[in-house]
C-alpha cells in the first residue's frame, strides 16, 4: 500500500494481510491493521473499519494503549471516507511543514 504507485500493489497487500490474519487466526492487531490499511486503499472501508475496530480492541485488551490510539486514529480517516493515503494526504495538507 505504498503511495509510490510505482512500488504500489495494492491486491497483493490485501492477499498477503489476509494471509497473515488467517494464519494468526484474526487475534494479532497488527495485522488486523495491515489488512485493514490494504482494505482502505481497496475501496473496502467497511470491511477497514470492521478489522481495525477488533484491532483496537485486541490492543486495548492486551495493554497496548498507543497501538490502540493509532487505530482509533486511523477510524476516524475510515469513517471520513478516506483511504489510509488519503488520510496521510489530507494530514500533510493540514499541517505543511
Amino acid at each position: 500500500t505504498h503511495p509510490d504507485p510505482q512500488i504500489r500493489n495494492v491486491p497483493e497487500a490485501v492477499e498477503f494481510a489476509r494471509r497473515a490474519c488467517q494464519v494468526t487466526g484474526y487475534e494479532n492487531p497488527r495485522y488486523l491493521d495491515t489488512l485493514g490499511v490494504a482494505q482502505s486503499e481497496a475501496g473496502q472501508l467497511r470491511e477497514a473499519i470492521t478489522l481495525t475496530e477488533k484491532a483496537a480492541a485486541l490492543a486495548n485488551a492486551a495493554g497496548g494503549a498507543a497501538l490502540a490510539a493509532q487505530l482509533r486514529a486511523r477510524l476516524t480517516t475510515y469513517h471520513a471516507g478516506r483511504s489510509y493515503t488519503q488520510g496521510l494526504k489530507a494530514a500533510a495538507s493540514a499541517n505543511p511543514r
